[in-house]
């Protein structure tokens, strides 16, 4: 069964290019989600490169190859799909049920604050799924020394004549791009309640800790 949850998330991002009106142009279980304090980090393997690596766990190897985005490069499991937009790139695993949405946005000033795109994926989530539930997670989290604002949720999500409970994950920070001024970067991960845990360690977690500013 395949759920293009990654176009519902993507149709979310969209929001937040509306406020930026450019949105015309454009068409253990994870420690990103679960911390006792005020914030959580994404911590940086003391070996860690942004050359292709291989994440793995004790039940998974996922072989991973980098993408370079504009001001930013990630490393993402090489049997994913690529899917690249105006302002956006989308990562889907091969049945489109896990999937991983980076978006950026020019944001001159830094007008537009990073709650504000993390509010707009949560309230699209709400309003066009059900039994939403917000998840209880630090309302930052700290990558690789950048900190971004980030909020998850859980709901029954309807594509294709199917509803599937699904979780996600939406973060946002503002960045001083060289060359030009600040960029507001966005990203949103998911995957099915049931394997989102799964995905967050042997995907998800390892996408996050390989994402650098360049």
């Amino acid at each position: 069964m395949k759920h293009h949850t990654s176009l519902y998330l993507l149709g979310a991002l969209c929001g937040i290019l509306l406020l930026l009106t450019a949105c015309s142009q454009n068409s253990s279980s994870g420690s990103v989600l679960n911390s006792a304090a005020g914030t959580s980090t994404v911590r940086t393997p003391t070996h860690a490169s942004t050359t292709p690596t291989t994440a793995s766990t004790a039940a998974t190897k996922v072989a991973f190859t980098q993408y370079k985005g504009d001001g930013y490069t990630i490393n993402y499991p090489k049997n994913w799909k690529v899917t690249k937009g105006v302002n956006a790139v989308t990562f889907n695993d091969p049945n489109s049920i896990a999937n991983f949405v980076v978006q950026i946005a020019p944001n001159p000033k830094g007008t537009i604050k990073p709650d504000k795109p993390v509010s707009t994926v949560l309230n699209s989530v709400q309003k066009g799924g059900k039994n939403y539930k917000k998840l209880n997670l630090p309302a930052t989290t700290t990558i690789n020394g950048v900190t971004w604002t980030q909020a998850g949720a859980t709901a029954d999500i309807s594509a294709q004549g199917k509803t599937q409970s699904e979780k996600m994950v939406t973060l946002a920070t503002n960045h001083e791009v060289p060359g030009r001024e600040t960029t507001l970067f966005s990203i949103v991960y998911a995957s099915s309640t049931q394997n989102f845990d799964r995905d967050d360690r042997s995907i998800f977690h390892p996408m996050l800790q390989s994402f650098k500013f360049v």
